[in-house]
């Protein structure tokens, strides 16, 4: 009988955790395993405790006082090995599983023979979004999919995020690998660590069938956000990928000048004008990069 110990990391987003929970807490038990759904609460504000009490309350729940998400993500990993656990799986707290979304992860992971494995999250809108931010939640879920056929089309790097992850504790713990905790804020922790797995020799994969929905509140399906995001995106890549200050300025100028053009296609096409925002968020990040700037992606959160 293995072990699997789903994880979830909170700070201060009580109505999220509340949803994730209630699906984890619902989730059909893999044959030949044993769940265990473990809550990592970020900071002390004590919210989550009574949470998991509420909807979940077979759920171990600690406290990482050390804020900062690779913190987090490491306590994780050393309570999932004080369980005896073979596998550690990720959610992030605005997601929502299917019933049978750990089994077709873990079963997809054994089936390909990965130590790390990953699947997709499909962006939906939330309960208060209004039918122009349905159509930025549509263009997210457009954006989601050509990049997750890429990914099960295995070209390219397979870059595996946290928001829908599965390892295996073994082979993570031969290879001596944790989230690097230079990176607290910035995000990119679980890029990192995804990329030194692969150099470490794990097997990494995609697994389509292990879908999460992921709810995005009205307040984040608006262009500035957009901007936003791509801004710390790039900027968290960049310090994972160093580049020349030139390299960072050239990049800023020709993705702004294409977001720009693309911008102005506003009133007649949204999908084209969001990927201009998009793209003059990136250039932001590079210029910002350019002169040393830093993601602080992960400094607040947005209290849901």
């Amino acid at each position: 009988m293995s072990r699997i110990v789903i994880a979830v990391i909170t700070r201060a987003r009580s109505e999220a955790l509340r949803r994730s929970l209630s699906a984890l807490a619902a989730q059909n038990v893999p044959e030949g395993a044993e769940l265990t759904l473990l809550v990592v609460e970020n900071g002390d504000d004590g919210l989550a405790a009574g949470i998991a009490a509420e909807v979940a309350p077979e759920a171990r729940v600690v406290v990482e006082p050390r804020l900062g998400i690779p913190h987090a993500r490491n306590r994780a990993v050393e309570e999932a090995l004080s369980l005896g656990a073979q596998w550690l799986a990720f959610v992030d707290d605005d997601e929502v599983a299917p019933p049978g979304w750990i089994s077709a992860l873990r079963d997809g992971a054994v089936a390909g023979g990965h130590d790390l494995a990953g699947g997709p999250v499909r962006p939906v809108p939330g309960a208060d979004a209004g039918p122009r931010e349905a159509e930025v939640a549509a263009w997210l879920a457009r954006r989601a999919a050509v990049r997750d056929a890429r990914r099960a089309s295995g070209t390219g790097r397979l870059d595996l995020p946290t928001n829908n992850w599965i390892v295996r504790l073994a082979a993570l713990e031969r290879a001596g690998l944790r989230f690097d905790d230079k990176l607290l804020m910035t995000g990119g922790s679980d890029t990192d660590l995804s990329r030194r797995a692969q150099a470490a020799g794990l097997k990494l994969g995609w697994v389509p069938a292990a879908e999460l929905t992921d709810e995005w509140p009205a307040s984040r399906l608006r262009a500035g956000y957009i901007f936003r995001r791509a801004r710390s995106q790039t900027l968290a890549k960049a310090a994972l990928s160093p580049r020349r200050r030139s390299a960072h300025l050239m990049a800023a100028f020709l993705r702004g000048a294409g977001g720009g053009l693309r911008v102005l296609l506003w009133p007649l096409a949204r999908g084209p004008a969001l990927d201009g925002v998009r793209s003059l968020g990136i250039a932001a990040g590079h210029a910002s990069a350019a002169f040393g700037a830093e993601s602080r992606l992960y400094e607040t959160t947005d209290g849901r």
